[in-house]
């Protein structure tokens, strides 16, 4: 049944194709007695083309089978066409297809339907912030006119499948949040030349950096923080001129590779948002923040009065035993450090602080703590070691 289906979508456009010159030959064949003959076929092709319109409803209804929803698709019943249904978005052409799938947010539990790789005309599929596990289907990799695919703040595991290198129109992909693991595949760089955005972080992924992802030439944001990467940043990354947040934080990969310097700009903007990280204890990729914009934003808006608020509560100046110049003179650093994050995590390369400035800065904050910490005669506390490797 399920082959049959896939197909009957295959040569769906063909079959229009053929409706439509034989509607406009239609007159010619009436003249050559040969109506009945033609109004046969065309039943025929109209017949075929409601099976491949049918096959988008069961594609959903396969999908629904699989989820808990808690009243989120009560709409999704036969009392209504699927077009109207929650999430759904069909085409206006006839036969109406499924353009796309919204349904992020919407407390879905359960395994991700394959029978989704059958709706081959969606464009966009959100399933983001949901309870969705197991892998993700390979199937998608049917989705050839797939514009944007986000499946991120899920538990998805297992691999990252190659199939997806097959959705060739795809220009954005969020899997971040998950649990997916293994090797980032190198076919994504070499047949997904279309991403302007592309999020893995906070996953298990391994291994190194495909070299292929340089062949990315219109790519913008490339998040593959808190992974567990291997290796050096290919080079060839620096040579993408449209990139403006480029995160590599909480791996074990270096900075410079084969002897050659990846982009200054992107190197800088991984240090900031590091520096963030690290000092408010959030995530750039976590619910409240869109990518990391949001959390430079978050960080910016705060300072300076409200930098206490924003600071990681389980680092050491929060404990309430410094008297109060003390703990003046430790916001005052704190400030410091944030407004370095920023500086350096700017939105567009060109304004972000030089290499240079950074680390003469970097190293003055290091000096004036540690003056600080001499005049007082005091010993650091062993929890303070992070912000002295920090900026070392």
């Amino acid at each position: 049944m399920h082959k049959t289906i896939t197909q009957t979508q295959e040569v769906y456009e063909l079959l229009l194709l053929l409706q439509q010159l034989l509607l406009a030959n239609q007159t010619k064949a009436m003249a050559m007695g040969g109506m009945s003959s033609l109004c046969t076929f065309l039943a025929v092709l109209t017949t075929a083309i409601a099976i491949v319109a049918a096959s988008d409803e069961a594609a959903l209804l396969a999908f629904k089978a699989q989820v808990s929803d808690g009243g989120s698709l009560a709409s999704w019943n036969s009392s209504a066409s699927f077009c109207s249904w929650e999430g759904v978005t069909c085409s206006h052409r006839r036969p109406a297809r499924v353009v796309a799938l919204r349904l992020n947010n919407k407390a879905l539990a359960g395994e991700l339907s394959p029978a989704i790789g059958n709706l081959t005309f969606l464009r966009t599929l959100n399933l983001s912030f949901n309870w969705f596990h197991g892998e993700i289907p390979a199937s998608l990799g049917r989705l050839r006119r797939l514009h944007r695919l986000d499946l991120g703040d899920n538990s998805f595991s297992g691999t990252l499948p190659v199939n997806l290198s097959s959705c060739v129109s795809m220009a954005i992909m969020g899997l971040l949040n998950n649990k997916l693991g293994g090797r980032i595949p190198a076919e994504l760089g070499e047949k997904l030349t279309s991403l302007v955005r592309m999020s893995l972080s906070n996953n298990s992924f391994t291994g190194l950096i495909p070299p292929s992802l340089a062949n990315l030439s219109h790519l913008e944001v490339l998040d593959l923080s808190r992974n567990q990467l291997v290796g050096s940043i290919p080079p060839g990354l620096g040579s993408i001129h449209g990139m403006q947040q480029f995160s590599i934080a909480r791996n074990l990969i270096s900075e410079y590779g084969d002897g050659s310097a990846v982009s200054t700009a992107g190197d800088i903007y991984s240090l900031g948002i590091l520096l963030l990280e690290m000092f408010t204890g959030r995530s750039p990729t976590e619910g409240t923040f869109g990518d990391s914009l949001g959390l430079h934003k978050f960080v910016e808006d705060a300072l300076p009065d409200r930098t206490l608020e924003i600071a990681d509560p389980t680092m050491w100046l929060h404990s309430g035993q410094h008297n109060n110049t003390t703990s003046i003179r430790i916001q005052e650093l704190l400030v410091s450090v944030l407004s370095l994050g920023i500086s350096c995590s700017k939105q567009h390369p060109r304004d972000r602080a030089l290499t240079s400035d950074a680390t003469a800065e970097m190293h003055a904050i290091r000096d004036a703590y540690l003056k600080f910490i001499g005049e007082h005669g005091a010993e650091p506390e062993a929890s303070t070691q992070e912000i002295q490797s920090s900026i070392a």
